[in-house]
């Protein structure tokens, strides 16, 4: 009988080895070919069928190549018919990947599926990684610039609530020393006679 190599196919009455076509695959002594499963893809002349890599996919049967993972998913082990989305507080930037990406400092992802990170509005810090949402500039802090990880010292002679981006100017009869979140009113034996003091006048 007719000896047939691994990656061809021998049927009956043939006389020489069939090729095997690319998307199935023909172990040694086939006398015909078997579909590549999905999870899988059969180059020409495939002895057996190979998983799909991680950062791919083979979502059909018969399949010669591999898919790459789609952007704001990412395919992180063998075999995969389909991919995962991007979970909150990640990012899938490009497609091929078999991991996502933490959101950095000064940013967040609130939702699943992204491919991109969104930068801290004013007002607002991101200060770890992985965020889902932004956070309030701290109380005594001012947060003038997006994608912020943390803040600056409000400085002396204002106040700045939580939240802020603008330094609130301490108004009279009230001071204000630096990181202060709201004013502090003069105590009695003292005076504070104008706007923005950081420190009080003895009477």
């Amino acid at each position: 009988p007719l000896s047939c190599s691994a990656g061809y196919t021998c049927p009956a009455g043939s006389v020489s080895p069939f090729s095997c076509s690319p998307g199935v695959y023909c172990p040694s002594n086939s006398s015909a070919s078997v579909v590549c499963p999905t999870g899988s893809f059969c180059p020409q002349n495939s002895e057996i069928n190979a998983s799909c890599l991680p950062g791919s996919l083979c979502p059909t049967t018969g399949m010669s190549t591999v898919v790459a993972c789609p952007i704001g998913q990412y395919c992180g082990s063998t075999g995969l018919t389909a991919g995962s989305a991007c979970s909150a507080g990640s990012f899938c930037p490009g497609t091929g990947l078999s991991a996502a990406t933490p959101s950095g400092p000064g940013t967040y992802s609130p939702s699943t599926g992204s491919s991109a990170a969104t930068g801290c509005s004013l007002g607002y810090v991101c200060p770890s990684t992985g965020l889902t949402a932004m956070e309030a500039c701290p109380v005594g802090s001012l947060c003038t610039s997006t994608g912020l990880s943390v803040g600056i010292s409000c400085p002396p002679g204002s106040y700045c609530p939580s939240g802020s981006s603008v330094a609130q100017v301490c108004p009279d009869g009230s001071y204000c020393p630096p990181s202060n979140g709201s004013p502090s009113s003069c105590p009695t034996g003292s005076i504070c006679p104008t706007t923005g003091m950081s420190t009080v006048v003895a009477c």
